[in-house]
């Protein structure tokens, strides 16, 4: 953002020290090309005025969406686009409420991780907690809690490991380095199929190219309406125990600590005034953490960090002019 800031700074610099001194030499560039002076001061005018609009509505937060079908989006208020999902509508509810603006990006598991792992200001949902992941993260609130079973097709549930001993000799389709995948390989799994998103695991099953995919227990139904499938097609072989936690919205931590607390406090606010519930469809559980909110000049102090991007913008726009005007 602060690079946007300086575009029309470059631009004024460029045209004073084009070749031929054109703007150091006044009267003869005046005189002798009078239209290349006005089209470049036009076109000036016209990139400048358009770094400051976009300047104006710049995100402070990049959301990486938890996008599993290609029809799981819906239009926001703010024209970004999240998933119409229950998680989707809170993660949205969420930084409305806190006023912080926001861009969102689709894009493979994988990179969400990466980003969120080595970038400031970017929001991941939703994401398993487990020991292993604590201190990597600011942990903002959990969308719901989740149960991960290993799915088969229901006419090979025959055939089909029940522990996950068994599970070791069968192909198991998954994205690559969310929370099963970490599961997996750590304990020795080796037959892992990749995938980059869930709507091809059907077709995969129904070939015979795996025989297994990882999925919650609450989204099963909705993931094979969403693929036209009949709901009994899959049946759950085995419940993987290790995982039995929450779905949580994290934020990276290279982010502003008053940004991840301003999150937090809002997140709380939400549960507190049922709207939790409201947008969830389920009652919230687990344990607030305690009180600890902003005093409202930390709370003013915190949003204005995040819009300060938008401010120095407006600060170069009267150096901008008298410049121009000089020109």
């Amino acid at each position: 953002m602060n690079q946007n800031c300086h575009v029309c700074d470059i631009i004024v610099s460029r045209i004073v020290t084009m070749p031929g001194n054109l703007c150091s030499r006044r009267p003869f560039w005046l005189i002798h090309d009078p239209i290349r002076c006005f089209f470049t001061l036009g076109l000036t005018v016209f990139v400048c005025s358009t770094v400051s609009a976009q300047a104006d509505d710049a995100p402070v937060l990049t959301v990486f969406a938890d996008v599993r079908y290609p029809a799981d989006y819906v239009q926001t208020t703010t024209g970004q686009e999240l998933p119409a999902n229950s998680a989707g509508n809170l993660v949205q509810a969420l930084l409305e409420a806190s006023g912080i603006p926001y861009a969102v990006e689709v894009a493979p598991w994988s990179r969400a991780i990466q980003a969120v792992n080595s970038e400031p200001n970017v929001i991941v949902y939703s994401i398993v907690r487990t020991a292993e992941r604590e201190s990597r993260y600011y942990w903002i609130g959990q969308t719901r809690p989740v149960d991960i079973y290993l799915f088969g097709l229901r006419a090979r549930a025959h055939e089909l490991p029940t522990t996950l001993q068994q599970a070791r000799d069968y192909r198991i389709g998954n994205l690559r380095a969310n929370v099963v995948d970490d599961y997996l390989s750590s304990t020795g799994f080796t037959e892992l199929v990749y995938f980059q998103d869930f709507s091809r695991s059907i077709a995969m099953l129904q070939r015979g190219r795996i025989d297994l995919i990882p999925f919650a227990e609450h989204g099963i139904n909705q993931f094979l309406r969403l693929q036209e499938a009949d709901s009994d097609l899959l049946a759950p072989m085995l419940r993987i125990e290790a995982l039995a936690t929450s779905l949580n919205i994290i934020l990276s931590k290279r982010t502003d600590p008053e940004i991840a607390t301003l999150l937090t406090e809002t997140y709380q606010e939400l549960v507190q005034s049922g709207r939790y519930e409201e947008i969830m469809g389920i009652e919230w559980h687990g344990d607030l953490p305690p009180g600890k909110a902003l005093s409202a000049g930390k709370e003013s102090s915190a949003r204005e960090k995040c819009l300060q991007a938008k401010d120095q913008v407006f600060s170069s726009k009267k150096s901008l002019q008298s410049r121009m005007k000089g020109v």
